[in-house]
């Protein structure tokens, strides 16, 4: 059995995309009916800088088209906290949150700051997640990164390892959890760089690999600026499912 690809981009309220992907004309309040049409997916970027309230999130399950998922990027009040107490809590509360979205909710992210590399701490959050709970982390330190208990505790929990590409970190192609997870911030410069054919060949040999090994695959492009993000998206589709 064949898992399911889904590709999205990372936000989608950015004004700079006017005339570069959505007309000029378009209200803004159409703009996620438009994306819909391209996309089944999208990681939501304002909840890493706001816990968002029970209404919000049931606006967004209300205006979801069928089949369509939102990413809810954790709170940096949990990934960026040094008090792990308090984090866990949040983390707790926030997933209660997600629930909400029902069939409309997707993985959750949880985007761990380049000084953390707590191997302790990240057992306490792995806790906090149960069996129906879908998390994928994605770490930006090099000792987490590379750490082999990592990975293994992670698989413990079935959390995915979020294979990440930067600038500044490579990407790390291992699998622990039953979907994988693929973030594109710009190969040569943060968010504003686009990918070629050739940089993506990895990406498509690995998503097409657990795809067919029946792991979902989910896949987002941060590269927002100058509306590289939608042209990449659409271009890795393709790619990967043969249609190009």
């Amino acid at each position: 059995m064949s898992g399911k690809l889904w590709v999205g981009t990372s936000g989608y309220t950015y004004s700079h995309w006017i005339g570069k992907f959505y007309p000029p004309e378009l209200p803004r309040s159409k703009w996620l009916e438009f994306y819909a049409k391209h996309f089944d997916c999208v990681e939501i970027n304002y909840t890493f800088y706001h816990m968002p309230k029970e209404s919000t999130v049931q606006k967004w399950r209300d205006n979801a088209p069928e089949g369509f998922l939102f990413i809810l990027k954790a709170s940096k009040l949990i990934t960026h906290s040094k008090n792990i107490n308090s984090a866990t809590f949040l983390l707790h509360k926030f997933l209660g949150l997600v629930e909400i979205l029902g069939e409309h909710a997707g993985p959750v992210l949880m985007q761990f700051p380049p000084s953390f590399r707590d191997i302790e701490a990240l057992g306490k959050y792995l806790a906090e997640i149960k069996p129906h709970h879908k998390v994928a982390m994605e770490f930006r330190h090099e000792e987490l990164l590379g750490s082999e208990k990592v990975r293994q505790m992670l698989t413990a929990h079935n959390v995915a390892f979020c294979v990440a590409d930067s600038p500044k970190y490579k990407p790390v192609f291992v699998v622990t959890a039953d979907f994988t997870y693929l973030r594109f911030h710009g190969s040569r410069q943060w968010y504003a760089s686009s990918y070629t054919n050739e940089e993506f060949e990895p990406f498509v040999i690995f998503a097409r690999q657990n795809l067919s090994e029946g792991r979902d695959v989910f896949a987002f492009f941060n590269n927002d600026a100058l509306g590289y993000a939608v042209e990449n998206a659409l271009r890795f589709r393709e790619l990967v499912l043969g249609n190009s």
